[in-house]
């Protein structure tokens, strides 16, 4: 039992070190990073909605 936790505690530690070593940015307007990840979100928003769509992202934040 004292094992399992030691080893729980050591993931949470561990994840939570990854997730704030991770950096913010902004990919610039029309660059690919920004066109392949608003286009991944496009196809089920726009069968969501059953029309299609354009986004107007005026804050776009981007970790990792």
């Amino acid at each position: 039992m004292l094992a399992r936790s030691l080893s729980i505690l050591i993931l949470v530690v561990a994840a939570a070190g990854m997730a704030a070593a991770q950096t913010v940015h902004t990919p610039e307007k029309g660059s690919p990073e920004r066109k392949a990840i608003l286009d991944a979100l496009r196809i089920p928003v726009e069968r969501e909605l059953k029309q299609k769509i354009v986004f107007a992202a005026d804050h776009f934040n981007v970790a990792g």
